[in-house]
């Protein structure tokens, strides 16, 4: 059997059929109508019949509410995280909390000591919490500008406050190639270094059986 897609009108029907048997059978002669679409279609225009499939139809004996209702369940469903997004969270949850376990035992022997100031301690302990990344910097929000032609030479352009970028079609490809340059960079890098290992192991092979 195929798995069929619901929408809110179909369970909404589901939930008046299993209400009762009646409901069931007044469902059933409801089928029954003068929209049905008896007759020869031949001869008549494709758009016309797409018409009547759309607008000609029977209205659905259920209610806007319960319908209403079905959709706000199926979109509460669909807002849930999946399963392994909620295991990603947890894990970082318990990582962050095992990292401010750690800076707080090294913390500890700053609070203990008496030598130093409040001011002295209070700056270790911040030090301490940025360098285990338990306090982070925040991001300035950087505004990205189209460069034109008009715009030439450091002049500001119109309408950006604060910091900003200015930026041209080119940008992409140039910000791909350097990775590129990087990426074969590293490459070589790596080949040269396989390269020298063999040699010495070669030498050093070559002494033994001499």
């Amino acid at each position: 059997m195929k798995r069929i897609h619901l929408d809110a009108e179909d369970l909404a029907l589901g939930h008046v059929m299993a209400q009762s048997k009646r409901n069931r059978e007044q469902l059933i002669d409801h089928s029954y109508n003068r929209f049905m679409g008896y007759g020869d279609n031949e001869g008549i225009p494709k758009w016309f019949i797409e018409e009547e499939k759309q607008h000609c139809r029977a209205s659905l004996p259920i209610t806007k509410e319960l319908v209403e209702r079905y959709k706000a369940k199926m979109k509460e469903i669909d807002q849930r995280p999946t399963k392994k997004v909620a295991e990603a969270k947890a894990r970082k949850k318990r990582r962050e909390l095992r990292k401010l376990e750690k800076v707080k035992k090294k913390a500890e022997p700053l609070l203990e000591n008496a030598d130093l100031d409040d001011t002295e301690r209070n700056k270790q302990i911040k030090d301490l919490y940025r360098k285990y990344g338990v306090i982070g910097q925040k991001k300035p929000n950087v505004k990205y500008v189209v460069a034109k032609k008009s715009q030439r030479g450091a002049v500001r352009p119109s309408g950006a406050k604060g910091p900003y970028k200015v930026v041209d079609k080119r940008l992409k490809k140039d910000k791909r190639a350097a990775k590129q340059r990087n990426k074969l960079n590293k490459n070589k890098q790596s080949n040269r270094k396989g390269q020298k290992q063999q040699k010495s192991s070669k030498n050093n092979n070559r002494k033994k059986r001499t």
